[in-house]
């Protein structure tokens, strides 16, 4: 086999292999990677075939829009009647939603953020509550002292 023909099968070879991996990335399409798609959607197989997974997993993914940020923060706010803000990638797939002032129902919160959220992500609720502070400024002045910091020239 001449050395261009073996480039070629190679090549084929690679071109093959990117279709199968890109099968893998849509829930339509994938076999060995269906587990992993459960997993990230909470979603247990069972003892159904390849083909009723599929169909379980594309109805979960299919079943709500995204909601952005903005949407679970307006979905929060009048489930509690507070304003409700959220803070994004508080750590891996979490998020955090800080209401203002304290709230006394927040199983109505979280049953509100749970229809709506993707179902990857996990959450954390944070009350908040703004005050006022002042201090005077000749207050900081008057203990100011002068410090001089000086190193070794090692």
């Amino acid at each position: 086999m001449t050395d261009a023909a073996e480039k070629a099968l190679s090549c084929e070879a690679s071109r093959r292999m990117m279709s199968y991996m890109r099968a893998q990335a849509m829930p339509q399409t994938a076999d060995w990677a269906l587990p992993m798609w459960e997993a990230e959607y909470s979603l247990r197989a069972g003892s159904m075939d390849a083909q009723a997974r599929r169909a379980q997993l594309l109805s979960r993914v299919r079943a709500f829009s995204a909601a952005n940020p903005w949407a679970v923060c307006r979905r929060a706010s009048v489930a509690v009647g507070r304003p409700v803000r959220a803070l994004e990638n508080t750590a891996p797939n979490r998020f955090t939603l800080y209401v203002s002032d304290y709230i006394t129902d927040e199983a109505a919160l979280r049953a509100a953020v749970d229809e709506i959220k993707p179902a990857h992500l996990t959450y954390e609720v944070r009350c908040e509550t703004a005050a006022e502070v002042r201090a005077p400024v000749a207050c900081a002045v008057r203990y100011a002292r002068r410090v001089t910091l000086s190193g070794t020239g090692a």
